[in-house]
């Protein structure tokens, strides 16, 4: 089954200098579909799936133009994986990175209210944080 498609169109948005990393492993659908709307707010969002060779769950994102996503056809583990996008991600010329995983549920607002946060540091700042939240079912 294919993620549902927002009802917005695409468009990259102005902060130009953030991407988006997601690590995947045999991500659901639900998941996947969490990948897909976190990944609007980043004019680029690089996953590494360490699904075996022959996972489809990530075929929807391929399709997406500003999702690249490198199958790693093994686990690598989370640190291994991020460290391959993390450099991807400078390769590239990105400023920031934002790290998840496929649990991760970013808020609609999420960049902007982590941007807004930064300006106050200093140019050698390393990391900003945010809370976890735990929604009970």
């Amino acid at each position: 089954m294919k993620p549902e498609a927002s009802s917005e169109k695409y468009s990259p948005p102005a902060y130009t200098d953030v991407a988006l990393v997601v690590i995947t492993y045999n991500p659901s659908e639900q998941c996947v579909q969490n990948i897909a709307d976190a990944s609007r707010q980043f004019c680029k969002c690089f996953v590494a799936d360490n699904s075996d060779p022959h996972a489809q769950a990530l075929s929807y994102l391929r399709e997406t133009s500003h999702i690249e996503i490198i199958s790693n056809n093994e686990n690598l583990g989370l640190a291994a994986a991020l460290n391959e996008l993390a450099n991807m991600a400078l390769e590239r010329g990105f400023a920031w990175i934002v790290t998840t995983d496929q649990d991760t549920l970013l808020l609609p607002n999420f960049l902007q209210e982590m941007l807004s946060s930064k300006n106050p540091y200093p140019a050698n700042l390393a990391a900003v944080g945010c809370n976890y939240r735990h929604d009970a079912k």
